[in-house]
């Protein structure tokens, strides 16, 4: 039988691989020179930050709900007794995995709930 924990933990990493290139691109936005105001430049500028905010709200909406559900596969694991988790290394590098990716989230969606709808200059 396939690991669940290990399961999701890899659907999640994937979340993160995707997220993180959105992450910094909307960080070089929000921190970058910006192009005149009133330009077509600017506008661009401007729609991508918008697209940006709402993908990253939306993916760390998504991204915290599976950290979640894959906090209650290791309970119940734990729960069960899994042979899975029958070394502490593996208890405990599950549990590290969790409080680093839920770190990073929280950092993404505190980073985007401070932002403006654009850049600022």
């Amino acid at each position: 039988m396939d690991d669940p924990f290990l399961l999701d933990q890899n659907r999640i990493e994937g979340q993160i691989e995707l997220l993180t290139p959105n992450f910094e691109r909307w960080r070089q936005l929000r921190d970058g020179d910006l192009p005149p105001a009133g330009t077509e430049e600017r506008e661009e500028v401007n729609e991508e930050y918008r697209y940006l905010t709402n993908e990253l709200s939306t993916s760390v909406r998504s991204i915290g709900w599976e950290i979640d559900d894959l906090q209650e596969t290791l309970s119940l694991m734990l729960k069960a007794n899994s042979p899975a988790l029958a070394s502490a290394s593996s208890r405990d590098n599950r549990s590290a995995f969790l409080v680093r990716v839920r770190s990073f989230i929280d950092e993404v969606a505190r980073e985007v709930a401070m932002a403006t709808t654009t850049p600022v200059e």
